[in-house]
């Protein structure tokens, strides 16, 4: 019995020390950038469906995952079809210099039948050197459950 407190002392020691936290001095991404990539990624989701509306938005050799399945057109997004309207819920973005994550989950409703789809998306977005352009280099989207 001593022993298991003792291992269990050590677990809680280890469990303590590997707790994610940001490192000292880190500041928080700009207000400004932030909304610009939270709107980058509503509106990638958002013009899905139709084709070549959202093509701008992704860097050359973009990565698109969706529902584990390689995606190269339009739709790219789990879930989203062809005809239909999009809408984006809660959104959370991470910016780290010139990286950016977005995470976000969506609806979309087919215009042809009585049908919603909900979804769930993060987004890797580059900013292009020199520049305050970002585009997306990778998207990975599964259907909600």
């Amino acid at each position: 019995m001593r022993w298991l407190l003792a291992e269990l002392t050590v677990l809680a020691m280890l469990a303590a020390a590997c707790a994610g936290r940001s490192p000292a001095g880190t500041p928080a991404p700009d207000p400004a950038v932030a909304d610009r990539i939270a709107l980058l990624a509503a509106s990638a989701v958002e013009v899905d469906g139709a084709p070549g509306q959202a093509d701008t938005l992704y860097s050359v050799d973009a990565e698109i995952i969706a529902n584990g399945r390689r995606r190269t057109g339009s739709p790219r997004f789990a879930g989203v079809g062809e005809r239909g309207r999009v809408v984006v819920g809660s959104t959370r973005v991470d910016v780290v210099g010139e990286f950016a994550w977005a995470s976000l989950r969506y609806q979309w409703f087919s215009a042809d039948e009585n049908l919603i789809t909900e979804g769930q998306a993060t987004l890797v977005m580059l900013r292009g050197p020199g520049t305050a352009s970002w585009r997306i280099v990778h998207a990975h989207s599964s259907q909600g459950r």
